[in-house]
């Protein structure tokens, strides 16, 4: 239990950086943390289901400013309320869906304090996990996306006939 008197559980899942490791493992890690270095993809709904909230705090560079994290769009189809960093994609994306909050990847304070006020508003936080859900069955799937990417290859073939 906290000083608020919140009781909650982090699960970090994935690689912890080797230069952060022993920092995680002897600070952070304890009854109230507990990190899974690796989770099957066919087990991942096993654990994403038994989570309140789901967080995507990566950190801003170049790489994670070109696209948004396959985990976000996993936990979106899960229906579950996003905090991500505020890498550009993954911002826009929660932002424009109304699926979860961003934070400043480099203030701690400032995902504590979205985590609090993600326990603290459980229905809005479960109609942002709701809206995650339908944006992936309305939008972002290969069904529709299959489509565009048909669409702009047929495009590119009908202008290049014509060019021919």
């Amino acid at each position: 239990m906290n000083q608020k008197g919140r009781d909650a559980k982090l699960i970090i899942a994935g690689n912890i950086i080797k230069g952060d490791k022993n920092y995680v493992e002897k600070t952070v890690l304890g009854k109230s943390t507990e990190h899974i270095p690796w989770i099957e993809l066919s087990e991942l709904g096993k654990h994403i289901v038994g989570m309140d909230a789901c967080i995507s705090p990566i950190e801003k560079n170049p790489q994670h400013e070109s696209g948004v994290a396959n985990k976000v769009f996993q936990y979106m189809f899960f229906s579950k309320p996003l905090l991500v960093s505020n890498c550009e994609p993954q911002k826009r994306l929660v932002e424009s869906v109304e699926c979860g909050l961003s934070y400043d990847h480099e203030s701690a304070e400032e995902l504590a304090e979205k985590i609090i006020w993600l326990m603290d508003n459980p229905d809005k936080a479960k109609e942002m996990g709701e809206n995650g859900r339908k944006a992936i069955l309305n939008t972002y799937n290969t069904d529709v996306y299959g489509k565009k990417i048909i669409d702009l290859y047929e495009s590119v073939l009908r202008k290049r006939s014509a060019k021919s």
